[in-house]
């Protein structure tokens, strides 16, 4: 069943005249009530405009879209994945986090060194690394990836991956030492934020976005909404009936929107927003 921003707003209006109210708290809130990591995954889910993160480029998150729980080819599970593009490139972005409540250091505060917890996360992105350098583990995830990307000829550009692990709190980095080794921890294609950094840039980016959470399916892969969080960009444009699929609730909202879910059903690829004749944000369709 999709869930969401717009599941509890737009579409509780057209059927009841009214919103319903969450019980998902967002991140602020979360950090100072919830408990455990999943907790912190549907808060994310829930509130995406949380979810402001590295390695963005100029055309944003293609389709506008964090896959939750995607699959590596090793049977690994990220937390969330997701695909940035430029006109020459494709860089897939893994990210895993951890329940804010764990520690990042121990020992003397001018002399600090890394929890145990700490050491297995940033060990658990290693191995994804490692394992994605096997050339058959990398060409798995491109092809997924590529599926994502439907009939753009932008899946034909370079193609990188990159790794994100969001740990713990800013306040830990209390320390000259602690920050320094903070900072030597950062490498090109691992971003280390703290979940304070993500509440810290959504107050800076006063223009964050919402971003529909969507689940992959194996084999396939074939994708669906998890959280409808804001209205589509152009997945309809390039994705078929099949390939990607949305169930009663978001088709009912949708439809109510405007998007003409009736002709893509039945084969049509819709030129972008709502199925109207407009340019897509991509400018390759």
């Amino acid at each position: 069943m999709t869930k969401g921003f717009l599941i509890d707003t737009e579409l509780e209006m057209l059927r009841n005249g009214k919103p319903s109210i969450t019980s998902i708290p967002d991140l602020p809130t979360a950090l100072s009530s919830a408990i455990g990591e999943e907790a912190f995954h549907q808060s994310l889910c829930r509130h995406s405009e949380y979810l402001q993160l590295p390695f963005v480029k100029h055309h944003g998150i293609w389709f506008n879209w964090i896959l939750t729980k995607y699959p590596l080819p090793n049977g690994n599970v990220t937390d969330f994945a997701y695909l940035v593009t430029t006109s020459a490139s494709n860089t897939i972005v893994l990210v895993e986090i951890e329940d804010p409540a764990k520690k990042m250091w121990v020992g003397k505060p001018i002399k600090p060194e890394k929890s145990d917890p700490f050491v297995k996360a940033l060990e658990q992105v290693m191995r994804w690394r490692a394992d994605l350098r096997e050339p058959e583990n990398y060409s798995q995830l491109i092809a997924g990836f590529k599926a994502l990307m439907g009939k753009s000829g932008m899946a034909l550009n370079s193609w990188y991956v990159k790794y994100v692990l969001i740990y713990g709190r800013s306040s830990e980095n209390d320390t000259v030492a602690r920050k320094k080794m903070y900072a030597d921890l950062q490498q090109e294609d691992i971003e280390l934020m703290t979940f304070d950094n993500l509440v810290s840039a959504k107050k800076i980016l006063t223009s964050s976005q919402r971003k529909n959470i969507v689940k992959a399916f194996h084999p396939g892969p074939t994708f669906s909404y998890a959280y409808l969080n804001t209205e589509p960009r152009s997945e309809f444009a390039y994705l078929d009936y099949g390939k990607f699929s949305i169930d009663k609730d978001a088709r009912e909202l949708l439809v109510a929107l405007g998007f003409d879910i009736n002709a893509w059903e039945q084969g049509k690829l819709l030129s972008a927003n709502r199925g109207k004749d407009l340019p897509t944000i991509y400018g390759d369709v």
